[in-house]
C-alpha cells in the first residue's frame, strides 16, 4: 500500500524533500534544509539566513479565537523566531497569502496592522510579496532573510556543555487551552497572560552566545531538546523543566500535567541553547540540564516520553 503523508509524519516529509535535493547547486559552508533556517552567503562573505513559515487556517489559527492583528504579528514573529534561533539578525521579508473573496475588508487591514507592528518591533521592513485568491479559508507564508556573523547550528553542542533555554515553557498552550475554554474559571490576569502568549509572542532576541548549539523553541521544550541532541549526536540529561506559575495554575483548571505542557505544548517561541564549561549564563536564560555521552533526552534516569504536534497525522 501507497504511503501517505500521515504515515511519513512532519519529519518524515521534511527529510524526503531534503534526500531529494540533496546539496545540489549548494556552494561549500551553505546549510540546506534541516536546520531552522538555511545558510547562504552573498559575495562578500556575509552569511545569509532564509526562512519560511506557513500558518494556515483551521490548522495554526482560527479567527474565532484570534484577531487579525495578532495573526499578523504572529506571522511575522514566528519566522523572526527561527533567526535568532541561528543567532542572526532579521533583514526583510516578503508576505504570501491566499484568501477567499468573503474575507472583509477590515480583517486584511487587522492583519498588515499586526504584521507593520511586528515589522517595526523587530527591525524586518515588508518588501513585498503575493496575494491570490483561495476556496479553502485562508493560508498566510512569511519569508524572512536575515544574516549572521557566525550562524549557530543544532548541530553544535558538544559533551560537557550545559543546556540552557529562556522561558517560559507551556504558556502559549495554556493560552490555547483557555481560548477554547472562555467559560473556565481563570483567573482574569493570568488568562490574559496566557492568551497574549500563544496569540502574541514577545520574541527574547538574537543571544551572541560564545559557542554551543542554538535552536528557537517552536515546538517545545522536550521537542527541540531531542532535535539538538540527534543533531549532535549527544545525550541530554535535563535536571529540571521549569514550572511558570500561570502554567501551572490554568492545567489545574484544565486537568492537565503543566510539565506536559512545556515539554510538549509548543509555539513558545524562547530559546533552547548549550553553553560551554565556563562560560556565563547569559541574562533571561535559566540552566536547566547538561550534555554528555550518548544519545536521547533523559529525565531522572529515565528516557524522556511525549510527543508534540505531528503535521499530517489526522
Amino acid at each position: 500500500m501507497e504511503r501517505t503523508l500521515r504515515d511519513l509524519g512532519e519529519a518524515g516529509a521534511i527529510a524526503l524533500m531534503a534526500d531529494i535535493l540533496g546539496t545540489v547547486g549548494l556552494p561549500p559552508g551553505w546549510l540546506g534544509p534541516g536546520d531552522d533556517t538555511a545558510i547562504t552567503s552573498l559575495p562578500s562573505g556575509d552569511n545569509v539566513l532564509t526562512t519560511c513559515d506557513v500558518l494556515v487556517e483551521g490548522v495554526h489559527f482560527r479567527r474565532e479565537t484570534t484577531s487579525a492583528e495578532d495573526l499578523g504579528w504572529k506571522a511575522l514573529a514566528v519566522n523572526v523566531s527561527d533567526v535568532y534561533g541561528m543567532d542572526g539578525k532579521p533583514a526583510w521579508a516578503v508576505i504570501g497569502l491566499a484568501l477567499p473573496g468573503t474575507v472583509p475588508e477590515d480583517w486584511l487591514a487587522g492583519l498588515y496592522r499586526g504584521l507593520a507592528a511586528a515589522s517595526s518591533a523587530y527591525a524586518t521592513p515588508i518588501v513585498g510579496g503575493d496575494t491570490v485568491g483561495s476556496h479553502a479559508g485562508i493560508t498566510i507564508s512569511v519569508t524572512v532573510i536575515g544574516q549572521a556573523a557566525t550562524p549557530r547550528r543544532r548541530s553544535d553542542a558538544r559533551v560537557g556543555d550545559r543546556l540552557i533555554a529562556t522561558g517560559p515553557h507551556g504558556l502559549s498552550a495554556a493560552g490555547l487551552w483557555a481560548l477554547q475554554h472562555p467559560e473556565a474559571a481563570i483567573p482574569g490576569p493570568l488568562r490574559a497572560q496566557a492568551e497574549r502568549a500563544h496569540r502574541r509572542p514577545d520574541l527574547p532576541g538574537a543571544p551572541h552566545l560564545p559557542a554551543g548549539a542554538l535552536m528557537d523553541d517552536s515546538d517545545g521544550l522536550g521537542t527541540s531538546c531531542r532535535l539538538i541532541a540527534e543533531a549532535s549526536g549527544v545525550a541530554i540529561h535535563l535536571d529540571r523543566i521549569p514550572d511558570d506559575p500561570a502554567v501551572k495554575a490554568i492545567a489545574g483548571v484544565a486537568g492537565a500535567d503543566p510539565r506536559a505542557w512545556a515539554l510538549w505544548g509548543g509555539e513558545d517561541y524562547g530559546l533552547v541553547a548549550t553553553l560551554p564549561p565556563g562560560a556565563a549564563v547569559p541574562p533571561n536564560f535559566a540552566l536547566l540540564g547538561t550534555v554528555a555521552q550518548g544519545s536521547g533526552v533523559w529525565w531522572r534516569g529515565r528516557p524522556l516520553e511525549g510527543e508534540a504536534f505531528r503535521h499530517f497525522n489526522g
